[in-house]
């Protein structure tokens, strides 16, 4: 931990030896032991905060770019939806063009239209047939 070798560990037990002496160095050597050991579950507990703050992170940076993902998706589809033409709209328009068009329909207007073209249309040919007899007697 401290990288210290087996002569630096010795020299320190001898040291504490002399002058805790033999009466007080196995609670010593107790509460030096109890103190690493707080020491280690800080740091460990600190190490392991530090990377859930690190999964914490990544998972903030994977949300954003599933977000970011999402909001390109929306817009897509968005802009895909106003492409296509809207068949009721059209269907509506159909029907008003048909109502404006049915309104300015008069049919006895049409019927008596009709009617004289084809009157005029029987007297031409009376009359071309005429001159085709007429031709056919000269």
């Amino acid at each position: 931990m401290f990288d210290m070798g087996f002569t630096e560990i010795l020299l320190i037990a001898i040291i504490a030896f002399i002058f805790l002496g033999p009466d007080k160095l196995p609670k010593a050597m107790a509460k030096v032991a109890r103190f690493f050991k707080d020491v280690r579950e800080m740091v460990n507990s600190a190490k392991a905060t530090l990377e859930d703050e690190m999964k914490l992170k990544e998972l903030k940076d994977e949300a954003l770019h599933y977000r970011h993902s999402l909001e390109d998706a929306k817009r897509d589809i968005t802009g895909f939806k106003n492409s296509i033409p809207n068949p009721v709209q059209d269907i509506n328009r159909t029907v008003e063009e048909a109502r404006r068009d049915f309104s300015s329909f008069n049919p006895k207007e049409s019927m008596s239209a009709n009617v004289n073209i084809d009157i005029d249309r029987e007297i031409e040919e009376k009359k071309n047939g005429v001159k085709d007899i007429n031709e056919i007697e000269d």
